[in-house]
């Protein structure tokens, strides 16, 4: 799978359940349980509930995803 396939998605951290593991509630009320990328586990230490997040999904599997950095947005 090429990266031109992937959902590239902003969402806010709901729980986070271990060190790279979180809880991420998309726009739509959609929830998806996302990991950290080795990338954003060297740039930034951890993650705490209400942090937004850009999170890289497969559109094979909505329900699981790959937290690639934080969102750069401020709402």
């Amino acid at each position: 799978m090429s990266l031109r396939e992937t959902i590239r998605v902003e969402g806010v951290v709901v729980e986070v359940v271990g060190g790279v593991v979180c809880r991420v509630e998309l726009p739509n009320k959609h929830r998806v349980v996302a990991h950290m990328s080795s990338e954003a586990r060297l740039r930034f230490t951890g993650l705490s509930a209400g942090e937004r997040v850009v999170v890289m999904m497969s559109p094979y599997d909505l329900s699981q995803g790959t937290i690639i950095g934080k969102s750069q947005t401020n709402l």
